[in-house]
């Protein structure tokens, strides 16, 4: 009696994982379609909604948002082309040292010219939104790195 309750519940709980997989590629694919100007503006009127930005501080949030989306943009662009040398194994350690090190050198950059757009308290308001969004992103990684393992 308990395999003819298991066995549809198994078959349920594996359809409603594959459903959840394909509204969360077809919410990617979207994603994708827009124009890296309206990622921009997207991520400005979610962080004016977060941060309560005045308008010119939305504007200078959408301009280095651009600014960054277009930089993700090309070196993606770089590595699906194959133009640079992007694959880890076949990068030296000197190489992969010096293209870490740009990125947190971007990183920086962008973290100080977010600090001159807010305020001290909508800077520590980021700050605290960027963590739970790292946190956030780590477990749904964790959680998809299972499913694949399985």
């Amino acid at each position: 009696m308990k395999r003819v309750f298991l066995i549809p519940m198994i078959l349920l709980v594996f359809s409603t994982n594959a459903q959840e997989m394909d509204f969360r590629e077809r919410v990617q694919e979207r994603h994708n379609e827009m124009t890296n100007e309206q990622k921009a503006i997207i991520k400005a009127k979610q962080m004016t909604l977060a941060l309560d930005l005045s308008e010119k501080q939305q504007e200078q949030f959408q301009s280095l948002e651009l600014q960054k989306i277009q930089e993700k943009e090309q070196l993606k662009n770089e590595m699906n082309l194959g133009t640079g040398k992007r694959a880890k194994k076949d990068m030296s350690t000197d190489e992969i040292f010096a293209l870490r090190n740009a990125r947190l050198d971007k990183m920086i950059a962008f973290k100080q010219k977010v600090k001159t757009i807010l305020s001290k308290d909508q800077y520590a308001k980021w700050e605290e939104l960027r963590l739970e969004l790292g946190i956030k992103r780590h477990r749904q990684h964790q959680r998809k790195d299972r499913g694949r393992r399985g």
